[in-house]
């Protein structure tokens, strides 16, 4: 914890609380994280359901991920995102940050 916390900390860079940068494992200065399982068995129940659709070629959760929602309309969704607010949905980075997190 910061100094002077009470309660949640935030980064001093962006304002986020340090245990959500821990736990999505997007720390600015990439200090905060939580270990990765290297195991799949210790991945948690949601993240091995989506490993059981995996396909050849697929580097880890984040490219199945990525291929099931795309299967149902992900691509309209991700471009209505940006064309109602005007920025990226960040889908991108969510995914390589799933693959770096959880590999095949």
């Amino acid at each position: 914890m910061q100094r002077g916390c009470k309660g949640p900390c935030l980064c001093l860079i962006d304002n986020v609380d340090i245990a959500t940068h821990a736990k999505d494992n997007t720390c600015p200065d990439g200090r905060f994280s939580l270990p990765v399982p290297n195991r799949a068995s210790e991945w948690p129940r949601r993240i091995r359901l989506i490993a059981k659709f995996k396909r050849d070629g697929e580097r880890g959760v984040g490219d199945t991920l990525a291929r099931r929602l795309g299967a149902v309309g992900g691509e309209v969704w991700k471009k209505w995102y940006e064309h109602l607010t005007g920025t990226d949905c960040g889908c991108g980075e969510r995914q390589a940050r799933l693959n770096a997190r959880y590999p095949y």
